[in-house]
């Protein structure tokens, strides 16, 4: 119900939910912008394709007519140290770049607590809601 009412969608992380996307981008003759969602962590239950798997989906991205990859997402956990999860980001985002896998250069990483880390791993595009609002 979002597809041609955003600007970008941010968390693309299933081959089923990219075809769902594409699907409906024909049926509404637009091209979505999208980022692929990564699960830098390792953590099972976390949304995201594995680093491992990165390549080869944004290769099967690329098939989608309606669909344009922008760029990349991901987190970091919560931790005393985001450098490792936003340094392996960075090295996949490059690899993507490099094998014209991506069409943009939004490099998304980085919320709140780690955003200072993540602009100087790379990042190009921060989430800190909870930094402008009051939680809890």
């Amino acid at each position: 119900y979002i597809v041609g009412k955003t600007h970008l969608i941010h968390s693309v992380d299933s081959l089923e939910l990219a075809n769902e996307i594409n699907k409906r981008s024909a049926k509404e003759n637009v091209v979505t912008d999208c980022l692929v969602q990564i699960n830098s962590t390792g953590i099972e239950d976390r949304f995201g394709v594995s680093p491992d798997e990165a390549v080869n989906f944004a290769e099967k991205m690329k098939e989608f007519g309606n669909i344009r990859v922008k760029g990349i997402m991901g987190m970091a956990p919560i931790t005393d140290d985001a450098t490792p999860y936003f340094t392996l980001l960075k090295n996949i985002f490059d690899d993507l770049k490099s094998k014209n896998l991506i069409e943009g250069d939004i490099l998304s990483m980085g919320m709140s607590a780690d955003y200072k880390t993540a602009v100087k791993c790379g990042s190009t595009m921060v989430r800190v809601g909870s930094a402008l609002f009051k939680v809890g």
